[in-house]
């Protein structure tokens, strides 16, 4: 057996599960959101209280509208320099 007839049973298999999952059926409706005014407390707090990674800030006029993504990396490393003494980084400035 030269393993061709394995290799076409993992790319069906492959293409079998492809056909039923799509990207809605992983994607979560309800992600907190906040708006770009919540102080690094309160948004620490909403990601402990809803064990979330991320959180969502949404235009305070348009709560539709994306504006970023804060992740928990980077809100603990902000919290862990404001604590330290040293300065943030300026958003963007990675």
């Amino acid at each position: 057996m030269d393993g061709s007839a394995g290799s076409d049973l993992h790319v069906a298999g492959r293409e079998a599960i492809g056909s039923y999952l799509i990207a809605q059926d992983l994607v979560r409706v309800e992600v907190p959101r906040v708006t770009p005014d919540v102080d690094l407390r309160e948004a620490l707090t909403l990601l402990v209280a809803n064990d979330e990674d991320d959180l969502v800030v949404v235009d305070p006029h348009d709560p539709d509208r994306l504006i970023a993504i804060l992740s928990r990396h980077d809100l603990l490393r902000t919290y862990q320099k404001l604590t330290s003494g040293a300065r943030p980084e300026a958003p963007g400035s990675r």
